[in-house]
């Protein structure tokens, strides 16, 4: 296989990831929770900036949000919660630590929730 090959197949293995996590109502299986964990937390691990990893969450449609006082992993398209940074190995502590405090506003009527600031 070429390198091309190997390149689709890993394309169509991230979108079979994204589809598989994104199911409503469904639990996320030990396995899923692991290619997730693989997949995301090295974006997290690596971000310069809370620009980056926005924007490298965001081209995979994805964003961060803050839900219930935990910095939360969203669906782009559909608003639902798929994980926690903590899920992924990288709480909000220690991003902050590193990245700086992020610019969050306070979502009106909701207990502990904020969106991201451009």
């Amino acid at each position: 296989m070429d390198l091309d090959g190997r390149q689709d197949a890993a394309d169509r293995a991230e979108e079979d990831l994204f589809t598989r996590w994104r199911h409503d109502g469904a639990e996320m299986d030990c396995e899923t929770a692991t290619l997730l964990r693989a997949h995301l937390a090295p974006l997290f691990e690596e971000a310069e900036s809370w620009r980056a990893l926005r924007a490298e969450l965001a081209a995979r449609g994805l964003k961060l949000a803050i839900r219930g006082g935990r910095l939360t992993v969203i669906g782009a398209a559909s608003g639902r919660a798929i994980c926690t940074a903590s899920f992924l190995g990288v709480p909000l502590a220690a991003l902050s630590a590193r990245l700086g405090r992020p610019c969050v506003v306070a979502l009106p009527g909701s207990d502990a929730a904020g969106e991201f600031l451009n």
